[in-house]
């Protein structure tokens, strides 16, 4: 059963963990940390978490439902408009009653993912942390640290915790056969470094299989609109000899967009572009931006029943990857392949 979960350790063995007074973790606990240093901060809430260390706040805690912490560096992550992790949340919010399952949003503000661990497992005695949003190495402090199982939605996690999301390598090759289809036969690819890497391998090896020729690839150094934008520019003034271009993310979408145009060119009509998440910006973009989309009352449906398994069956890593729903719109240009042919 959910939230049976008792916990003997008390200050006095986090205490001699640590080799510090029952004052100071006491002090550390209730966040009065003022004059103890970062060092022995972090030790202590690093052995209340591993020690599973429970508080009298969860004296408050309806012990029937199962309760799963949201972990983000700040709220921003999630209300953001009509980003996909704000419908996926709004989804379980609203299913609460029927399924038995609470999700508590617990934001780091990006200062201390540890504090904010420490308050989900032991204060808010949470089932299952689910992190959203964050790096790759707070995901790996995460699971070093939870007693209590890790699932996320991120795709670049794949094999560090279980896992319910995007079927990257569909998505991919659905990218390029999209594009051949449409007319399309050079391409290249803005992507960040390894991250959601599937994307950009499976996009080439399909690509290349159809008989695609592959022109460029470049690197963002982030997923934001602003970096994306900087980054691409001087790819796009160095010229360019494609017509379609996949773009790793909707984000990278929107930046690459601001600098083809400042370039010059035009979507569609010299580049075309497809892209993956369908944030809610994606379609108010000018053209609208061709990408891929996971249902989120499905998602959210497949997610509680994972979230019931991990907790009561106590399964190991699990990994479940969906297609996803290709949304044409305005930034993919179907093309007539014999007169590009013609030009040449």
């Amino acid at each position: 059963m959910p939230n049976e979960r008792k916990s003997t350790t008390t200050m006095q063995d986090i205490a001699k963990r640590c080799g510090v007074s029952h004052t100071t973790v006491s002090f550390v606990l209730r966040g009065r940390e003022m004059g103890i240093s970062e060092t022995t901060r972090q030790k202590v809430l690093y052995e209340a978490i591993c020690l599973d260390y429970q508080t009298r706040a969860d004296q408050r805690i309806d012990s029937g439902k199962i309760r799963v912490s949201l972990l983000v560096p700040e709220y921003d992550s999630l209300y953001h408009g009509d980003r996909y992790y704000c419908r996926l949340l709004a989804c379980l919010i609203e299913q609460e009653e029927e399924t038995g399952v609470k999700v508590i949003v617990q934001a780091s503000n990006k200062r201390d993912i540890v504090r904010t661990l420490y308050k989900s497992i032991c204060e808010d005695r949470v089932d299952l942390v689910m992190p959203i949003c964050i790096g790759e190495d707070e995901l790996d402090l995460i699971i070093d640290l939870s007693p209590v199982p890790v699932l996320t939605c991120e795709v670049w996690t794949q094999g560090k915790c279980s896992y319910i999301g995007y079927d990257s390598e569909w998505i991919g090759a659905e990218a390029a056969r999209q594009f051949y289809a449409a007319g399309h036969r050079k391409a290249a690819i803005l992507k960040c470094g390894e991250l959601i890497s599937e994307r950009k391998k499976s996009f080439t090896s399909e690509w290349t299989k159809l008989g695609g020729e592959m022109v460029a690839g470049h690197d963002v150094s982030d997923l934001s609109m602003k970096d994306s934008y900087e980054d691409s520019l001087h790819f796009f003034k160095a010229g360019h000899d494609f017509t379609a271009l996949f773009c790793i993310s909707d984000s990278v979408a929107m930046g690459a967009m601001q600098a083809i145009y400042e370039c010059g060119l035009s979507v569609p009509d010299d580049i075309s572009i497809i892209a993956c998440d369908d944030d809610g910006y994606s379609q108010f973009a000018h053209p609208g931006i061709s990408t891929f989309r996971l249902n989120e009352n499905e998602h959210s449906k497949q997610l509680i029943d994972e979230f019931k398994r991990l907790i009561h069956d106590g399964i190991g890593l699990m990994a479940i990857a969906n297609k996803a729903e290709f949304i044409k719109r305005g930034s993919l240009k179907t093309i007539d392949v014999a007169a590009e042919t013609l030009k040449v």
